[in-house]
Protein backbone atom coordinates (compact mmCIF):
# COMPACT_ATOMS: atom_id res chain seq x y z
CA UNK A 1 0.00 0.00 0.00
CA UNK A 2 2.83 2.42 0.81
CA UNK A 3 4.43 1.86 -2.60
CA UNK A 4 1.07 2.43 -4.28
CA UNK A 5 0.64 5.72 -2.42
CA UNK A 6 4.08 6.92 -3.46
CA UNK A 7 3.57 5.99 -7.11
CA UNK A 8 0.12 7.63 -7.32
CA UNK A 9 1.58 10.75 -5.71
CA UNK A 10 4.36 10.75 -8.31
CA UNK A 11 1.85 10.39 -11.17
CA UNK A 12 -0.28 13.19 -9.78
CA UNK A 13 2.72 15.49 -9.40
CA UNK A 14 3.98 14.75 -12.92
CA UNK A 15 0.53 15.33 -14.40
CA UNK A 16 0.18 18.62 -12.52
CA UNK A 17 3.60 19.81 -13.72
CA UNK A 18 2.74 19.02 -17.33
CA UNK A 19 -0.57 20.89 -17.07
CA UNK A 20 1.20 23.81 -15.40
CA UNK A 21 3.61 24.14 -18.33
CA UNK A 22 0.74 24.03 -20.82
CA UNK A 23 -1.19 26.69 -18.92
CA UNK A 24 1.88 28.90 -18.64
CA UNK A 25 2.40 28.74 -22.39
CA UNK A 26 -1.27 29.45 -23.10
CA UNK A 27 -1.42 32.35 -20.63
CA UNK A 28 1.79 33.78 -22.11
CA UNK A 29 0.13 33.82 -25.53
CA UNK A 30 -3.24 35.17 -24.37
CA UNK A 31 -2.25 37.82 -21.81
CA UNK A 32 0.44 40.33 -21.12
CA UNK A 33 1.19 42.15 -17.86
CA UNK A 34 -1.05 45.12 -18.68
CA UNK A 35 -4.10 42.92 -19.33
CA UNK A 36 -3.46 40.87 -16.20
CA UNK A 37 -3.22 44.02 -14.06
CA UNK A 38 -6.52 45.30 -15.45
CA UNK A 39 -8.17 41.91 -14.93
CA UNK A 40 -6.95 41.78 -11.33
CA UNK A 41 -8.21 45.30 -10.71
CA UNK A 42 -11.69 44.62 -12.11
CA UNK A 43 -11.89 41.28 -10.31
CA UNK A 44 -11.05 42.95 -7.01
CA UNK A 45 -13.57 45.70 -7.74
CA UNK A 46 -16.24 43.08 -8.50
CA UNK A 47 -15.55 41.27 -5.21
CA UNK A 48 -15.75 44.55 -3.30
CA UNK A 49 -19.07 45.50 -4.95
CA UNK A 50 -20.51 42.03 -4.35
CA UNK A 51 -19.52 42.11 -0.69
CA UNK A 52 -21.12 45.54 -0.29
CA UNK A 53 -24.33 44.32 -1.89
CA UNK A 54 -24.45 41.32 0.47
CA UNK A 55 -23.96 43.58 3.50
CA UNK A 56 -26.76 45.87 2.33
CA UNK A 57 -29.05 42.87 1.84
CA UNK A 58 -28.25 41.41 5.28
CA UNK A 59 -31.77 41.98 6.63
CA UNK A 60 -33.33 40.33 3.60
CA UNK A 61 -31.00 37.33 3.86
CA UNK A 62 -31.81 36.90 7.54
CA UNK A 63 -35.52 37.05 6.70
CA UNK A 64 -35.04 34.09 4.35
CA UNK A 65 -33.28 32.03 7.03
CA UNK A 66 -36.43 30.24 8.19
CA UNK A 67 -37.43 29.56 4.57
CA UNK A 68 -34.02 28.08 3.79
CA UNK A 69 -34.27 25.83 6.82
CA UNK A 70 -37.56 24.43 5.52
CA UNK A 71 -36.21 23.56 2.05
CA UNK A 72 -33.16 21.64 3.24
CA UNK A 73 -34.69 18.25 2.22
CA UNK A 74 -35.28 19.63 -1.30
CA UNK A 75 -31.65 20.71 -1.54
CA UNK A 76 -30.42 17.29 -0.39
CA UNK A 77 -32.75 15.69 -2.92
CA UNK A 78 -31.19 17.92 -5.59
CA UNK A 79 -27.76 16.53 -4.68
CA UNK A 80 -29.05 12.97 -5.09
CA UNK A 81 -30.67 13.80 -8.45
CA UNK A 82 -27.48 15.48 -9.66
CA UNK A 83 -25.55 12.34 -8.70
CA UNK A 84 -27.95 10.24 -10.78
CA UNK A 85 -27.54 12.61 -13.71
CA UNK A 86 -23.75 12.64 -13.48
CA UNK A 87 -23.68 8.83 -13.34
CA UNK A 88 -24.64 8.80 -17.04
CA UNK A 89 -21.44 10.68 -17.95
CA UNK A 90 -18.80 10.43 -15.21
CA UNK A 91 -17.81 7.58 -12.86
CA UNK A 92 -16.74 9.99 -10.10
CA UNK A 93 -13.45 8.19 -9.38
CA UNK A 94 -10.60 9.25 -11.67
CA UNK A 95 -9.07 5.96 -12.80
CA UNK A 96 -7.36 6.83 -16.07
CA UNK A 97 -5.46 4.61 -18.47
CA UNK A 98 -2.27 5.49 -16.60
CA UNK A 99 -3.57 4.08 -13.31
CA UNK A 100 -4.92 1.05 -15.15
CA UNK A 101 -1.49 0.25 -16.58
CA UNK A 102 -0.17 0.00 -13.03
CA UNK A 103 -2.03 -3.30 -12.67
CA UNK A 104 0.53 -4.88 -15.01
CA UNK A 105 3.09 -4.09 -12.29
CA UNK A 106 2.89 -5.45 -8.74
CA UNK A 107 0.04 -3.10 -7.80
CA UNK A 108 -3.52 -4.25 -7.18
CA UNK A 109 -6.60 -2.47 -8.48
CA UNK A 110 -8.20 -2.74 -5.03
CA UNK A 111 -5.50 -0.52 -3.51
CA UNK A 112 -5.49 1.89 -6.47
CA UNK A 113 -9.28 2.22 -6.40
CA UNK A 114 -9.35 2.75 -2.63
CA UNK A 115 -6.73 5.50 -2.74
CA UNK A 116 -8.43 7.31 -5.62
CA UNK A 117 -11.77 6.92 -3.87
CA UNK A 118 -10.38 8.59 -0.76
CA UNK A 119 -8.88 11.33 -2.94
CA UNK A 120 -12.27 11.97 -4.57
CA UNK A 121 -13.87 12.18 -1.12
CA UNK A 122 -11.19 14.65 -0.03
CA UNK A 123 -11.84 16.81 -3.12
CA UNK A 124 -15.58 16.88 -2.46
CA UNK A 125 -15.07 17.64 1.21
CA UNK A 126 -12.66 20.46 0.37
CA UNK A 127 -15.08 21.96 -2.17
CA UNK A 128 -18.01 21.89 0.27
CA UNK A 129 -15.83 23.31 3.05
CA UNK A 130 -14.63 26.21 0.91
CA UNK A 131 -18.17 27.05 -0.25
CA UNK A 132 -19.61 27.12 3.26
CA UNK A 133 -16.62 28.98 4.64
CA UNK A 134 -17.24 31.72 2.08
CA UNK A 135 -20.95 31.71 2.97
CA UNK A 136 -20.11 32.09 6.66
CA UNK A 137 -17.62 34.89 6.01
CA UNK A 138 -19.62 36.89 3.46
CA UNK A 139 -23.19 36.46 4.68
CA UNK A 140 -24.78 37.41 8.01
CA UNK A 141 -25.91 33.85 8.73
CA UNK A 142 -24.78 32.66 12.18
CA UNK A 143 -22.67 29.60 12.80
CA UNK A 144 -25.65 27.78 14.34
CA UNK A 145 -27.39 28.00 10.95
CA UNK A 146 -24.43 27.33 8.66
CA UNK A 147 -22.97 24.35 10.55
CA UNK A 148 -25.98 21.98 10.17
CA UNK A 149 -26.20 22.81 6.46
CA UNK A 150 -22.49 22.18 6.09
CA UNK A 151 -22.78 18.83 7.86
CA UNK A 152 -25.68 17.64 5.71
CA UNK A 153 -24.06 18.84 2.48
CA UNK A 154 -20.77 17.16 3.40
CA UNK A 155 -22.44 13.85 4.22
CA UNK A 156 -24.55 13.94 1.06
CA UNK A 157 -21.57 14.81 -1.15
CA UNK A 158 -19.48 11.98 0.32
CA UNK A 159 -22.21 9.33 0.42
CA UNK A 160 -23.28 9.88 -3.20
CA UNK A 161 -19.83 9.08 -4.62
CA UNK A 162 -20.07 5.30 -4.43
CA UNK A 163 -23.65 5.16 -5.83
CA UNK A 164 -22.50 7.34 -8.74
CA UNK A 165 -19.66 4.88 -9.46
CA UNK A 166 -22.03 1.91 -9.26
CA UNK A 167 -24.80 3.41 -11.43
CA UNK A 168 -22.22 4.44 -14.04
CA UNK A 169 -21.39 0.75 -14.59
CA UNK A 170 -24.99 -0.28 -15.26
CA UNK A 171 -25.82 -0.51 -18.96
CA UNK A 172 -28.89 -0.11 -21.10
CA UNK A 173 -32.41 -0.48 -19.88
CA UNK A 174 -31.22 -1.75 -16.50
CA UNK A 175 -29.86 1.72 -15.75
CA UNK A 176 -33.13 3.38 -16.73
CA UNK A 177 -35.06 0.85 -14.64
CA UNK A 178 -32.70 1.40 -11.71
CA UNK A 179 -33.17 5.18 -11.90
CA UNK A 180 -36.94 4.82 -12.29
CA UNK A 181 -37.15 2.59 -9.22
CA UNK A 182 -35.09 5.16 -7.31
CA UNK A 183 -37.46 7.96 -8.34
CA UNK A 184 -40.50 5.88 -7.32
CA UNK A 185 -38.96 5.11 -3.93
CA UNK A 186 -38.28 8.80 -3.36
CA UNK A 187 -41.90 9.66 -4.19
CA UNK A 188 -43.20 6.91 -1.90
CA UNK A 189 -40.89 8.09 0.88
CA UNK A 190 -42.15 11.65 0.49
CA UNK A 191 -45.77 10.49 0.79
CA UNK A 192 -44.84 8.45 3.86
CA UNK A 193 -43.15 11.47 5.43
CA UNK A 194 -46.28 13.53 4.84
CA UNK A 195 -48.52 10.88 6.41
CA UNK A 196 -46.33 10.24 9.46
CA UNK A 197 -45.17 13.89 9.77
CA UNK A 198 -41.46 12.95 9.81
CA UNK A 199 -38.38 15.02 9.05
CA UNK A 200 -36.99 13.64 5.76
CA UNK A 201 -33.51 15.13 6.24
CA UNK A 202 -32.20 12.45 8.59
CA UNK A 203 -33.96 9.73 6.60
CA UNK A 204 -32.17 10.83 3.40
CA UNK A 205 -28.78 10.63 5.08
CA UNK A 206 -29.58 7.27 6.68
CA UNK A 207 -30.80 5.87 3.34
CA UNK A 208 -27.60 7.01 1.61
CA UNK A 209 -25.51 5.43 4.36
CA UNK A 210 -27.36 2.10 4.08
CA UNK A 211 -27.01 2.20 0.29
CA UNK A 212 -23.30 2.86 0.72
CA UNK A 213 -22.98 -0.20 2.98
CA UNK A 214 -24.87 -2.33 0.43
CA UNK A 215 -22.75 -1.22 -2.54
CA UNK A 216 -19.34 -1.41 -0.87
CA UNK A 217 -18.80 -5.20 -1.44
CA UNK A 218 -19.92 -4.72 -5.08
CA UNK A 219 -17.70 -1.75 -5.89
CA UNK A 220 -15.37 -3.69 -8.22
CA UNK A 221 -17.78 -6.18 -9.81
CA UNK A 222 -18.90 -5.98 -13.45
CA UNK A 223 -16.78 -2.94 -14.24
CA UNK A 224 -16.46 -1.66 -17.80
CA UNK A 225 -12.88 -0.46 -17.44
CA UNK A 226 -12.67 0.69 -21.06
CA UNK A 227 -15.53 3.12 -20.55
CA UNK A 228 -14.16 4.27 -17.18
CA UNK A 229 -10.70 4.98 -18.61
CA UNK A 230 -12.06 6.76 -21.68
CA UNK A 231 -14.31 9.08 -19.66
CA UNK A 232 -11.59 9.88 -17.13
CA UNK A 233 -8.89 10.46 -19.77
CA UNK A 234 -11.23 12.84 -21.56
CA UNK A 235 -11.98 14.70 -18.32
CA UNK A 236 -8.37 14.89 -17.08
CA UNK A 237 -6.87 16.11 -20.36
CA UNK A 238 -9.76 18.24 -21.56
CA UNK A 239 -7.91 21.55 -21.12
CA UNK A 240 -10.36 23.87 -22.88
CA UNK A 241 -8.34 27.07 -22.48
CA UNK A 242 -5.15 25.49 -23.81
CA UNK A 243 -6.98 23.92 -26.76
CA UNK A 244 -8.60 27.24 -27.61
CA UNK A 245 -5.31 29.18 -27.52
CA UNK A 246 -3.45 26.54 -29.51
CA UNK A 247 -6.20 26.32 -32.14
CA UNK A 248 -6.37 22.57 -31.65
CA UNK A 249 -10.13 22.10 -31.90
CA UNK A 250 -10.38 18.38 -32.52
CA UNK A 251 -13.92 17.01 -32.42
CA UNK A 252 -14.58 14.56 -29.63
CA UNK A 253 -15.23 10.97 -30.58
CA UNK A 254 -18.40 10.07 -28.72
CA UNK A 255 -18.77 6.36 -28.12
CA UNK A 256 -22.32 6.56 -26.76
CA UNK A 257 -21.94 3.44 -24.60
CA UNK A 258 -25.26 3.97 -22.91
CA UNK A 259 -27.17 4.60 -26.15
CA UNK A 260 -25.63 1.58 -27.89
CA UNK A 261 -26.50 -0.65 -24.94
CA UNK A 262 -30.13 0.46 -25.21
CA UNK A 263 -30.49 -0.58 -28.84
CA UNK A 264 -28.08 -3.53 -28.99
CA UNK A 265 -30.81 -6.07 -29.68
CA UNK A 266 -30.14 -9.09 -31.94
CA UNK A 267 -33.72 -8.88 -33.21
CA UNK A 268 -33.17 -5.40 -34.69
CA UNK A 269 -30.31 -6.73 -36.83
CA UNK A 270 -32.48 -9.29 -38.56
CA UNK A 271 -33.80 -8.61 -42.11
CA UNK A 272 -37.34 -7.32 -42.51
CA UNK A 273 -39.92 -6.98 -45.27
CA UNK A 274 -39.28 -3.52 -46.71
CA UNK A 275 -42.58 -3.68 -48.63
CA UNK A 276 -44.51 -3.63 -45.35
CA UNK A 277 -45.17 0.07 -44.71
CA UNK A 278 -45.76 -0.42 -40.99
CA UNK A 279 -42.40 -2.11 -40.51
CA UNK A 280 -40.64 0.55 -42.55
CA UNK A 281 -42.26 3.34 -40.53
CA UNK A 282 -41.34 1.54 -37.32
CA UNK A 283 -37.73 1.31 -38.46
CA UNK A 284 -37.71 4.99 -39.37
CA UNK A 285 -39.23 5.88 -36.00
CA UNK A 286 -36.57 3.91 -34.13
CA UNK A 287 -33.86 5.52 -36.25
CA UNK A 288 -35.08 9.02 -35.40
CA UNK A 289 -35.41 8.01 -31.75
CA UNK A 290 -31.79 6.82 -31.67
CA UNK A 291 -30.63 10.18 -32.99
CA UNK A 292 -32.47 12.08 -30.25
CA UNK A 293 -32.19 9.60 -27.38
CA UNK A 294 -29.78 11.78 -25.37
CA UNK A 295 -32.21 14.70 -25.48
CA UNK A 296 -35.11 12.37 -24.64
CA UNK A 297 -33.23 11.02 -21.61
CA UNK A 298 -32.45 14.55 -20.39
CA UNK A 299 -36.08 15.56 -20.90
CA UNK A 300 -37.46 12.58 -18.98
CA UNK A 301 -34.97 12.96 -16.11
CA UNK A 302 -35.75 16.68 -15.88
CA UNK A 303 -39.49 16.00 -15.71
CA UNK A 304 -38.99 13.35 -13.03
CA UNK A 305 -36.86 15.80 -11.06
CA UNK A 306 -39.59 18.45 -11.34
CA UNK A 307 -42.20 15.96 -10.17
CA UNK A 308 -40.14 15.01 -7.13
CA UNK A 309 -39.40 18.62 -6.23
CA UNK A 310 -43.12 19.34 -6.67
CA UNK A 311 -43.89 17.01 -3.77
CA UNK A 312 -41.81 19.16 -1.41
CA UNK A 313 -43.36 22.50 -2.44
CA UNK A 314 -46.20 24.21 -0.56
CA UNK A 315 -49.71 23.16 -1.54
CA UNK A 316 -50.52 26.48 -3.23
CA UNK A 317 -47.56 26.01 -5.60
CA UNK A 318 -48.29 22.40 -6.55
CA UNK A 319 -51.25 23.22 -8.80
CA UNK A 320 -49.33 25.78 -10.85
CA UNK A 321 -46.27 23.53 -11.18
CA UNK A 322 -48.47 20.59 -12.22
CA UNK A 323 -49.88 22.60 -15.12
CA UNK A 324 -46.38 23.66 -16.16
CA UNK A 325 -45.12 20.06 -16.10
CA UNK A 326 -48.07 18.78 -18.16
CA UNK A 327 -47.59 21.56 -20.72
CA UNK A 328 -43.86 20.83 -21.04
CA UNK A 329 -44.49 17.11 -21.41
CA UNK A 330 -47.08 17.51 -24.16
CA UNK A 331 -45.14 20.15 -26.08
CA UNK A 332 -41.73 18.49 -26.04
CA UNK A 333 -43.14 15.00 -26.66
CA UNK A 334 -44.88 16.32 -29.76
CA UNK A 335 -41.72 17.97 -31.04
CA UNK A 336 -39.70 14.79 -30.52
CA UNK A 337 -42.01 12.22 -32.07
CA UNK A 338 -43.94 14.11 -34.76
CA UNK A 339 -41.37 16.45 -36.28
CA UNK A 340 -39.43 13.66 -38.00
CA UNK A 341 -42.52 12.39 -39.82
CA UNK A 342 -43.68 15.87 -40.78
CA UNK A 343 -40.45 16.59 -42.65
CA UNK A 344 -40.49 13.19 -44.35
Amino acid sequence: MKATIQLLRFLRKSRAQKKKKLYQQAVGVAFDWVIMIYLAFFAGLGVFIGYGFIQEAADMLLAYQSLLASILPVVLLGIVLSMIGLSFYQPGIAITSTEWKLTSLPFTMEHIWLLLYLRAIAHRALLVSVIFFMIFILTPYPLEFVLPWYSYFLLAAVLTLLPQWYIFQIEGWRKLLFCLVGFVLIIMARLLFAILDLDPTHVFILALALLHVYLWPRRLTHINWQKVMEKNDEKVWNITFVNYMSGNHQPKIKRHYFVKSLFASPRRKQPFDYQDKMKVMRKLWWKSFEQEVNQVAKFISSLLGLVIVLLFLPSEMQGIMSLVIIFLFVTISTSFFLFYFKIN
